[in-house]
């Protein structure tokens, strides 16, 4: 939060370089690669940058693939900026990638609202490692009380192998969480357990990992005595995501199926859930673009009630911000339009290095929502149908990415203004 804040001020006292991000004429493009030589990165691997491009030394210079090379390495999350130069030489092109380090490293106090709700506070600290030994690996801990008090290790690395391409993250956890089924009683699960995920990274857009993951969960409802589920589980995911920028994508799609199945015999709870998630982002012009978004999650089994699925915590529908709904299949749906007010630039604090190349820009919105959610036992027909409309304004920050504002109407006309961190589809 204390960086966030820093760098949101320091928008108020830095001057704007230069905005391009690739300066290659024109004329080298067909030329071959003759070397790559990366500059500014004092700490991330040479390899880490390196592994993100499709062109290497004796490819043929490209400006599609170019401009595709620089947003995988910008994809990282671990730059503030990625510039790429091109340098003639008797024989070739040499190409110089210039990049700006963030602060990786970083101790934290901690304060958020829970399920989007300003009277579900937590406050708490915390630390993160965004680049730990140089190759982009994770490393987290975190605890906070107050509403749903938790502790939260995790290590991530999302390359294992030169060749093998592996990737990994495990997890350990302690939480207690007021059940929201009972949402006017106070009803505690008491949770525990880990999860671990293994899987491969194909090329440079396709991933695939299974995930193993345990939970003891302490639950006393009203009117019965304390009950312990132990909830041993197992999952699946696959990943095809050719998003240019994750951070607010303006061209590309991403898909993702991922399937759980939690219990394994009749001495606790056992059911299974799909969930199928697919966006499309369609450039209208250089700078703006149409954004879809389709998600369904298809539950099977013995759905305890810690597990139910809601719009309203997680899952969203603007113009029903506030309001909450419960089921055991969801369906969301989404469509706008992005179209830029303040073009992307970049600022310098000159006697900080980690917040020079800074981004900030403003985009405009306007905005489609609809969500349903309902019990199979009763049908689709039956269950809860939302929808909501309105316009916004995205505001790119550097290490909060973006920033939101929206104004939406649900079916009757009635308005809300929403604040909200992260990209809207």
């Amino acid at each position: 939060m204390v960086i966030r804040a820093l760098a949101f001020a320091a928008l108020f006292c830095m001057t704007a370089p230069s905005m391009s991000q690739v300066c290659v004429d024109s004329s080298m493009y067909g030329r071959i690669i003759t070397r790559i030589e990366i500059r500014g990165n004092n700490k991330t691997k040479q390899s880490i940058i390196l592994r993100e491009m499709k062109l290497k030394q004796g490819s043929v210079l490209d400006s599609t693939r170019l401009e595709g090379d620089r947003k995988r390495i910008e994809n990282l999350l671990v730059f503030n900026r990625v510039q790429v130069t091109g340098l003639s030489e008797n024989n070739g092109i040499a190409l110089v990638i210039q990049v700006s380090e963030q602060i990786y490293f970083v101790p934290f106090p901690v304060l958020f609202i829970n399920d989007r709700d300003w009277s579900k506070v937590s406050w708490g600290a915390g630390f993160i490692h965004s680049n730990f030994l140089g190759r982009t690996e994770k490393l987290a801990g975190i605890f906070w009380t107050g509403y749903d008090p938790a502790v939260h290790l995790a290590y991530s690395n999302p390359w294992i192998g030169k060749k093998y391409n592996l990737l990994t993250k495990i997890e350990l956890f302690y939480a207690r969480i007021k059940n929201k089924h009972y949402a006017d009683q106070t009803v505690y699960e008491y949770q525990k357990g880990f999860k671990w995920d293994i899987g491969r990274r194909w090329g440079h857009h396709f991933y695939g990992q299974i995930s193993l993951g345990y939970r003891l969960l302490d639950i006393t409802e009203p009117d019965t005595v304390t009950r312990t589920d132990r909830l041993p589980s197992a999952g699946v995911n696959v990943l095809y995501d050719r998003r240019d920028l994750v951070e607010f994508p303006l061209s590309g799609y991403y898909v993702n199926l991922h399937f759980k199945n939690t219990g394994f015999d009749n001495s606790g709870p056992m059911y299974q859930r799909i969930t199928f998630d697919c966006r499309s982002y369609l450039p209208v012009s250089r700078r703006s673009s149409l954004a879809f978004r389709g998600e369904a999650t298809v539950s099977a089994g013995s759905m305890p009630l810690y597990d139910r699925l809601y719009i309203g915590y997680s899952n969203r529908v603007r113009g029903h911000f506030s309001d909450v709904f419960e089921g055991d299949m969801l369906a969301m749906a989404s469509a706008g339009y992005r179209f830029p007010l303040l073009d992307i630039r970049y600022f310098n604090i000159t006697s900080l290095p980690q917040f020079h190349n800074m981004k900030f820009g403003i985009y405009g919105s306007v905005f489609f929502d609809y969500g349903a959610v309902w019990f199979k036992d009763r049908g689709f027909a039956q269950g809860e149908h939302v929808s909501g409309a309105g316009i916004g304004l995205n505001i790119i920050l550097p290490y909060v990415h973006v920033m939101r504002i929206d104004l939406a109407w649900d079916e009757q006309g009635s308005p809300e203004i929403i604040f909200d961190i992260g990209v809207d589809i």
